[in-house]
């Protein structure tokens, strides 16, 4: 029979062979805790992040110029679990709904809205979208004038009232060569419509 402090040096030898598991990343710790996704398309791709059971996912911080408009360049699809962003959208997601981690908004919420209100539409930047909206509108058209449509230059921007206005100039290809085109165009958050003309 072996003496217990036989067996007690035994175990010191063993010691270092046992399997102790890593303590967590406070970093993802953290994530875990909050039940927050931090989801981005990088180079305006497409791209998945797993999310877990959500029943209403809401953007919770903003982390791209692009605005972030679900069911457009960000969504969630409840039988796989995932987020999905594309168009250059990037955000932190989480779940709005009953016992998420966003809290409870919008219709049907008697702790945020008493009221049973409808939350207001988010108020969009329309300057993140308005030259690259216009200026896809104007080479669109200019297609229609000659070949090979290209922007020359933008020659100015501004908000009002009506939207954010975008003037510049293409340059179209035709028979008798290079023709260059002034436009103005107002994004106004749905759609770019664009006049061509000089002196505008």
């Amino acid at each position: 029979m072996r003496s217990i402090s036989s067996f007690t040096a035994l175990l010191a030898l063993a010691a270092p062979l046992m399997l102790v598991p890593a303590p967590v990343p406070a970093v993802f710790a953290a994530a875990a805790q909050s039940g927050s996704v931090i989801c981005q398309s990088k180079s305006n791709g497409y791209n998945e992040c797993f999310a877990g059971k959500w029943s209403e996912p809401v953007v919770v911080r903003q982390l791209s110029r692009t605005q972030c408009v679900q069911d457009d360049n960000w969504g969630y699809n409840p039988k796989t679990k995932y987020v999905w962003v594309g168009s250059g959208c990037s955000a932190e997601f989480a779940d709005g709904g009953p016992g998420g981690a966003a809290g409870c908004h919008g219709t049907g919420c008697l702790v945020d809205r008493p009221d049973d209100t409808p939350p207001p539409p988010p108020r969009r930047d329309l300057y993140v979208d308005g030259i690259d909206r216009c200026s896809s509108a104007a080479l669109a058209k200019g297609r229609s004038m000659g070949h090979n449509p290209r922007i020359n230059r933008i020659v100015d921007q501004y908000p009002d009232k009506d939207g954010y206005h975008v003037e510049g100039e293409i340059r179209v290809t035709r028979s008798d060569g290079d023709f260059d085109m002034q436009f103005l165009c107002l994004w106004d958050g749905d759609s770019a419509t664009v006049m061509f003309g000089s002196g505008l």
